[in-house]
């Protein structure tokens, strides 16, 4: 019996990496790196991945980060500082530690994960008139869902066309059901009007950690 063949065939597929870009920050000589992925699996979450940046033959600091089943989102790193202008990057994975969820109230009739419900409203985003160096993305958000968290990470894009022109990462602490808040985030770039925003909400529903009191369990995986 080849046990290695059946735990291949059993296991989580590969992160998808869809893409890696690098955009200019605020300031001068520093770049924020992300890689755009996707855990393809449905019944697999992982629950940390380290992960750095290849970029010009160096590399980035460590990050960590979970990608929940089915998750859509961007790895990233902030501020790396080069005198050299950088226009590509390789994501470069040091660790996978993947769980397979075992409670099956949350997939839907056709086997598919149910992420946390959040709803985003009034999403907008406006330049200072004055100087143009307040750009910001403005809206709401909701949490529908029945979990109680401790944090709740925004990941916030400007979009001209089809190309991105800025990304930043915000955390919100203490998210209730039923909680609806307006969230200001301040982009990093000194942009102009006419950009499309959009917001990646992630909130780790299968951490126990992340989950507050009040009678809230994490659903049942194992390794």
């Amino acid at each position: 019996i080849n046990y290695a063949q059946i735990r291949a065939s059993t296991g989580p597929r590969s992160l998808v990496v869809r893409s890696t870009k690098v955009l200019a920050s605020g300031q001068s000589g520093y770049y924020n790196i992300l890689a755009e992925v996707e855990n393809i699996n449905q019944r697999w979450w992982l629950k940390q991945i380290k992960y750095q940046f290849n970029i010009n033959g160096e590399l980035t600091d460590e990050s960590t980060a979970f990608i929940l089943p089915g998750e859509k989102k961007y790895l990233y790193y902030f501020n790396y500082e080069t005198t050299k202008p950088q226009t590509s990057a390789r994501l470069v994975i040091k660790r996978e530690v993947w769980y397979r969820v075992k409670d099956l109230s949350l997939f839907d009739s056709q086997g598919k994960w149910r992420q946390p419900d959040f709803l985003v409203n009034d999403l907008n985003f406006t330049v200072n008139s004055f100087n143009n160096k307040q750009s910001k993305v403005s809206f709401n958000l909701a949490n529908i869902s029945p979990y109680n968290f401790w944090d709740v990470k925004l990941q916030v894009l400007l979009w001209q066309g089809q190309k991105l022109s800025d990304f930043n990462v915000v955390t919100l602490d203490k998210v209730a059901p039923g909680d609806d808040q307006v969230v200001e985030v301040i982009m990093s770039r000194n942009l102009s009007s006419g950009l499309r925003p959009e917001v990646i909400v992630s909130a780790n529903s299968l951490d126990e950690e992340n989950l507050r009191n009040f009678g809230d369990t994490a659903p049942s995986v194992v390794r």
